[in-house]
């Protein structure tokens, strides 16, 4: 927080950043237009008998912000889908997904999201379940 968003490979102080969820499409900030996608991305930790996630909302320079036109291989073995997109009912396409940018100075932290759950979001009655069976009824439609 003290130093931004920075990237992979750049010091934040005297600390190297590493990589720490891949750099499919080079070194950089990667985000999400889908909250729910770049959740997946978040740990879940317990905390007073909760589950907690936290999420970077982001601001962008559109002009230095490249689209990797990907839904990623992240969520194929997170959840075993690529189609999260298809939730927004063609509102957002799957080219749509996952954006990175290269250039630090572009990104700037606007919020940080909190969400908790009851449940442990992978567990048999959790919400990554739950999203999958949505897109299973939506894909038998």
């Amino acid at each position: 927080m003290k130093y931004g968003l920075k990237i992979p490979g750049n010091t934040a102080g005297s600390e190297k950043i590493e990589v720490a969820n891949g750099s499919a499409y080079g070194n950089g900030i990667y985000s999400a237009k889908i909250p729910l996608y770049a959740q997946l991305y978040a740990p879940c930790v317990k905390w007073h008998g909760k589950y907690v996630q936290t999420v970077f909302m982001l601001r962008k320079d559109a002009k230095r912000t490249e689209i990797t036109d990907i839904e990623g291989c992240y969520t194929q073995s997170m959840i075993g889908r690529v189609d999260i997109h298809k939730l927004y009912d063609g509102k957002i396409a799957s080219n749509e997904i996952q954006w990175m940018t290269k250039d630090e100075s572009a990104v700037v932290l606007h919020a940080l999201l909190i969400k908790v759950h009851d449940i442990n979001p992978i567990k048999n009655d959790g919400e990554y379940v739950k999203i999958v069976k949505i897109l299973d009824e939506k894909h038998d439609k």
